[in-house]
């Protein structure tokens, strides 16, 4: 009898450890979910903004978000303005450098696309790379 008890502890042990682990994965997903959640709602509000910005059916919705985040991007490597927004608000931040810096940063990203087609444009060898960069990123 105290042989079959311990088997049975064995297993009730095994089971509630699968239970909690079960438990942790779920939790885990929850959190995950919440967190992609408060992402799409807050990418959907960005898209909107756009959408009310840039009037025109010669954009898709990809073209502008790479459009904001290539800009994005751009900006982030001005310290100065990286540190005014981190250190104000946002209305503060925006009477500061930022207005400068954003013109500066369209121009500039800008400037390095045309860059880059013109490379491309111009050197079959450099455009096949580039091609296997584009497509590797495709496959992630």
């Amino acid at each position: 009898m105290a042989t079959n008890d311990a088997v049975l502890l064995a297993n009730a042990e095994n089971s509630m450890k699968e239970c909690k682990r079960e438990k942790d994965r779920l939790e885990i997903f929850k959190k995950d979910l919440g967190s992609f959640t408060r992402f799409y709602e807050f990418m959907s509000q960005i898209l909107e903004r756009l959408n009310d910005l840039f009037v025109t059916d010669n954009l898709t919705e990809k073209d502008m978000i790479n459009y904001a985040c290539t800009v994005r991007d751009k900006l982030a490597e001005n310290a100065t303005v990286m540190k005014q927004i981190e250190n104000n608000t946002a209305e503060q931040a925006l009477s500061g450098d930022f207005p400068r810096a954003i013109d500066d940063a369209v121009m500039e990203s800008s400037e390095a696309h045309q860059e880059m087609m013109l490379q491309y444009l111009s050197y079959p060898e450099l455009a096949r790379g580039f091609a296997r960069v584009v497509s590797d990123l495709l496959k992630g």
